[in-house]
């Protein structure tokens, strides 16, 4: 997500065929294009729920609209399951579209009440990616357990880690997914050093 912001700042409002060949050869043609066009058509929306001033950010897709978290770089699309999580590609079209949108304003607000962001976040959630479970808890139960076993154990090599996780019962695609899944925490609570997952916040032990 750094490098797509920062590529983008380069541009200071303005895709030229530049800065278009520089994103499709860090992200690739193809998202790239579909991004852009997603941009140019005003499917990104920016949902502000008043009176909080809370936001959501949805990319209307081609069979439904996709739920953006931007800090994280999750999307709950299915090329982000598959692809993204597993390391097989950086990031999906539609994330990729939301910041380009974001950095150069081309985003349709939408404005909501406070009342129904729960009942709009639920309807994301309940998303399945062809009978999986949902990636957001999922992810969520995998890192509080990391974060247990990294606490009590010391840091850990993500082969290690990916085999104490998988003998409790979590389904991860690769030990690549898995790195994706720590890398990608909102509250930031992992580092890898020297070879080894380590907690970048104290323990409870300590």
């Amino acid at each position: 997500m750094e490098e797509l912001t920062e590529i983008l700042k380069e541009c200071k409002g303005i895709l030229n065929s530049r800065l278009l060949e520089k994103l499709s050869s860090r992200f690739g043609r193809s998202r790239v294009d579909k991004a852009v066009k997603t941009v140019l058509d005003g499917r990104v929306k920016l949902c502000l729920f008043k009176p909080s001033g809370r936001i959501l950010w949805i990319v209307e897709g081609k069979e439904r609209e996709r739920f953006i978290l931007p800090a994280s770089g999750y999307c709950n699309c299915e090329d982000f399951y598959f692809n993204v999580v597993d390391g097989k590609t950086r990031l999906c079209y539609h994330v990729i579209a939301q910041r380009i949108a974001s950095l150069l304003g081309r985003y349709n607000v939408v404005e909501m009440r406070d009342e129904q962001y729960s009942e709009f976040t639920e309807e994301f959630r309940m998303i399945h990616v062809e009978g999986r479970p949902r990636y957001l808890d999922v992810a969520e139960k995998v890192r509080a357990t990391s974060f247990e076993i990294i606490a009590e154990r010391g840091p850990q090599p993500t082969g290690v880690l990916y085999f104490l996780l998988s003998e409790m019962g979590f389904y991860i695609p690769s030990k690549r997914s898995l790195s994706m899944i720590l890398r990608m925490d909102p509250k930031n609570r992992f580092r890898f050093k020297s070879g080894k997952w380590t907690l970048s916040t104290p323990s409870r032990e300590n």
